[in-house]
């Protein structure tokens, strides 16, 4: 009876979607935490260097 059962969990591909699904939802998330941190500095330079040539309104 054993046998029976682990063989057909070892045959079973039905949670593989669910564990792939998972591994993309990861990798797309690294990717925008990579990007925000990348450009990040960038344009908090940009929006600094913007701010610095407006004239003073007091």
């Amino acid at each position: 009876m054993m046998p029976k059962r682990i063989a057909r969990f070892v045959k079973d591909r039905s949670g593989v979607t669910g564990i792939e699904y998972g591994f993309i939802a990861l990798l797309v998330a690294v990717g925008i935490v990579a990007s925000v941190t990348i450009l990040g500095d960038s344009v908090s330079a940009t929006y600094t260097t913007v701010a610095a040539s407006l004239p003073d309104q007091g």
